[in-house]
């Protein structure tokens, strides 16, 4: 399983990095960013920023 880290706000041309499903979740946990669930898309994401100060949004497959 995959997702992917999306740098924001977005811009044309720019490409999202892809992330394990557990680097994911370790990733959520570093940085104290709290897991949601969109019902739409049905996948788990969240947002953070780096050390830069970049906001990032990171999906993810999730096995339900």
């Amino acid at each position: 399983n995959y997702g992917y880290n999306w740098t924001l706000p977005f811009q044309q041309g720019t490409a999202a990095q892809t992330i394990s499903n557990v680097g994911a979740v370790n990733l959520a946990w570093r940085e104290g960013a709290a897991i949601q669930y969109d019902p739409i898309a049905q996948a788990p994401f969240f947002r953070y920023y780096d050390e830069n100060g970049t906001q990032h949004e990171v999906w993810f497959e999730d096995a339900r």
